[in-house]
Formats: structure tokens, sequence, C-alpha cells
């Protein structure tokens, strides 16, 4: 799903049919799952050449490795507004060098 249409859904829902939601809904499911499913495969792989203690003591140091997350997940748990969450996390990933082009996205 294109960055733009996402974030249009979300500032404006009353634009968009029921379908055009679900089917949003679907598409970004799926893109967890694969994003998952890739990260899991990360996961297995480093545990398999570390071996599990050193594996998964290498998987916390990068998961924890960028200061501007802690700063992230410190803000996210006293946001109590889903979509200002989302925007956080939208505006984490493209300062993180992803490519994603999310434009303005000010709450």
């Amino acid at each position: 799903m294109d960055n733009d249409v996402m974030l249009d859904m979300i500032n404006n829902p009353d634009n968009y049919s029921k379908e055009e939601i679900f089917d949003a809904f679907l598409n970004m499911t799926e893109q967890y799952l694969d994003e998952a499913i890739s990260n899991m495969n990360y996961e297995r792989e480093i545990i398999e050449d570390l071996g599990e203690e050193k594996g998964n003591e290498e998987i916390e140091r990068i998961a924890s490795s960028d200061p501007e997350l802690e700063d992230l997940e410190t803000s996210l748990f006293e946001e109590e507004d889903a979509v200002k969450r989302i925007y956080s996390r939208l505006d984490y990933l493209s300062g993180g060098g992803y490519g994603l082009d999310i434009g303005g996205n000010e709450r």
C-alpha cells in the first residue's frame, strides 16, 4: 500500500468505504506478517551461528543499538493516541534510512 494512501486513510477515514479500509487492513497485516517472518529467520540464523546464549545477546544488542529507539519507546509508552504512536513509528523509520517517503505527518 502506498504510504500517502495509508496516511490519508488515517487522517480522513470518512473518505473511504468499509471495503477499502478492510482491504488496507489486510494489506498492512500481510506486510506485518512478512516482516515478522523475515525477522524470525534472521534471529534463527544468528542463534544457529552463535549459539543460543550469544545469539540472543547479539539480537538484543542489535535491537537496542540506536539511542533514538530508546527515546521512541519511552514516548510511545506515554502516548495514549494510537494515531500519534503510528506517526512516531513512521517518523523513526523514515529517518532510519529505510527509504520511506511519508511526507508531512504533523499531528
